[in-house]
Order: structure tokens, then C-alpha cells, then sequence
């Protein structure tokens, strides 16, 4: 609620720059989350993988698909516009 109540007093200037700032957070999270999965990015030795709850693997390190890839080409270049 104290978040809420001191955003709510920014002036506009201000609330419009601290939503892109946060727009950028979720894009760069998701994006690095991506980068991850698709072994663009390691972050530890050894193999990740995305499974459903049956063990079937949605995405692996070792996948050919750039998942990260296929995020940016979907969201486009919003952070550049």
C-alpha cells in the first residue's frame, strides 16, 4: 500500500518513467529466463530443462530453438521505439 500511495503521488512524468522502468525489468527477467532454457545463456554446469508435471520436456538446453529468439521477435523493439 505505501508503493501504491507514493506512485499515485508522482506527477506524470514520473509514473510514466517508472512504469518503463518496470517494463524493462519484466522484459529483461523474461528474456534472461528464455536465453536460459534455450542454452544461450548458461547459468549453471550441466543441462536445464523445462518439464510439465507428467516429465514431458517443454525446453531444454540443448533445444535448437531460440526461445529468447522468438520472445524478442514477438514483443519487437517496443524498447527502442
Amino acid at each position: 500500500m505505501a508503493l501504491s500511495g507514493w506512485f499515485v503521488e508522482l506527477g506524470e512524468d514520473d509514473r510514466v518513467r517508472v512504469m518503463e522502468v518496470a517494463r524493462m525489468a519484466a522484459h529483461g527477467a523474461t528474456f534472461g529466463v528464455l536465453a536460459a532454457l534455450d542454452g544461450s545463456r548458461k547459468i549453471a554446469d550441466g543441462e536445464l530443462r523445462l518439464t510439465d508435471e507428467s516429465g514431458h520436456v517443454l525446453a531444454a538446453t540443448e533445444s535448437s530453438t531460440e526461445l529468447h529468439d522468438l520472445f524478442q521477435a514477438e514483443v519487437g523493439d517496443w524498447l527502442t521505439a
